[in-house]
């Protein structure tokens, strides 16, 4: 019975809760990060257009839906750290708020 106590409680330290973006079809996202912007890549460039903000701006990439719905990955290097979320592209079911379109990343998710 403890090993088995012992051994969830371990899985659960494991266990992190998936950043998730979402994208509106129509909207520009903009994501900000700690550091300095190395590089970025996302699973599928169908889904979604990035654009690395100008330096002067700081860390950050644009992103642009290019369809109407799907979900890829995101991955961000930075100087502190690497940013690992989800990003799904998705029909707007309320009115969109500024907010919406702004996420904001510190350090490692992974």
């Amino acid at each position: 019975m403890m090993l088995l106590l012992f051994w969830s409680t371990i899985a659960m330290s494991h266990a992190k809760e998936v950043q998730r973006i979402h994208l509106y079809p129509g909207y520009l996202t903009k994501v900000a990060c700690a550091g300095r912007l190395l590089a970025s890549g996302v699973g599928n460039e169908n889904l979604v257009r990035r654009e690395a903000l100008p330096k002067d701006l700081g860390c950050g990439i644009w992103l642009v839906p290019l369809v109407s719905s799907g979900s890829t990955n995101l991955i961000l290097e930075t100087s502190a750290g690497s940013i690992e979320v989800l990003v799904d592209v998705v029909p707007a079911s309320r009115q969109v708020q500024i907010g919406d379109l702004k996420y904001e990343f510190k350090g490692d998710t992974k």
